[in-house]
């Protein structure tokens, strides 16, 4: 499967017959039915590939729908991203998280797109990266990996230092809205969240008061407020 993925830089399909071998065949009757009896380092390995766990799509904007999903999956998400943090994460959603977030601070460092070959920390993020993003495209992502990975996708093809510097902590704000139901504040401890990130986001939201962000970003920061807004308008009791 590995060698099929690597030369064709695709997924097989259910059919696939891969040097006499039926991956196709292997990957869906066998492995994905097995998930939870896995080994943790094989459901990493198959990750990295870009290996489709769940069949479902999802697409669309905001929607009603798409607010009940992220609620629906802000619990798992937000004990995920704190176990990580700590270094104890585990499942699919934990390795995911790893990876994504290994990515991210790649990218930092970069000033060009990420490629195939790039590795941060003995890690090919830049493989994982690619891999992820036909599914992306594919519409296979559950709506909170869709939100996060496209905020790595505005890092990865935004040109010069300030501009990537602006989409790395629009995705860190992003993360802990998701994860929290909140939007950052000056005085937040929350530890996964950077030195400077909350003092970024209120600089930011005043230049939207006062309507002098680029319009690209002043979509971005609307997209926040609008996460909570539904979020909160969704929760809030009946009268």
């Amino acid at each position: 499967y590995k060698d099929y993925v690597e030369k064709t830089g695709k997924q097989p399909e259910r059919r696939t017959i891969h040097n006499g071998i039926a991956i196709g065949n292997w990957l869906i009757n066998t492995i994905r039915p097995r998930k939870d009896k896995l080994p943790t380092e094989l459901v990493e390995k198959l990750d990295v590939l870009g290996f489709v766990w769940e069949t479902g799509r999802g697409k669309g904007k905001l929607s009603g729908e798409l607010v009940e999903k992220l609620d629906a999956l802000g619990s798992a998400w937000q004990t995920s991203r704190k176990n990580t943090v700590s270094r104890k994460a585990n499942g699919s959603i934990g390795s995911w998280y790893r990876h994504f977030e290994r990515c991210r601070r790649l990218m930092r460092t970069l000033e060009r797109k990420v490629e195939s070959t790039d590795t941060y920390l003995g890690v090919n993020v830049g493989f994982w990266f690619l891999g992820e993003n036909r599914i992306h495209a594919a519409g296979l992502f559950s709506p909170i990996h869709q939100l996060l990975f496209r905020s790595l996708i505005s890092i990865n093809e935004s040109h010069g230092k300030f501009l990537r510097e602006w989409y790395w902590n629009y995705s860190h704000c992003l993360d802990f809205v998701l994860s929290n139901s909140s939007l950052p504040a000056k005085d937040s401890a929350d530890e996964t969240l950077p030195l400077g990130t909350a003092e970024w986001y209120a600089k930011q939201m005043s230049l939207l008061d006062k309507g002098t962000l680029l319009a690209r970003q002043e979509a971005a920061m609307k997209e926040l407020l609008n996460i909570i807004r539904k979020r909160e308008s969704t929760n809030s009791p009946s009268v």
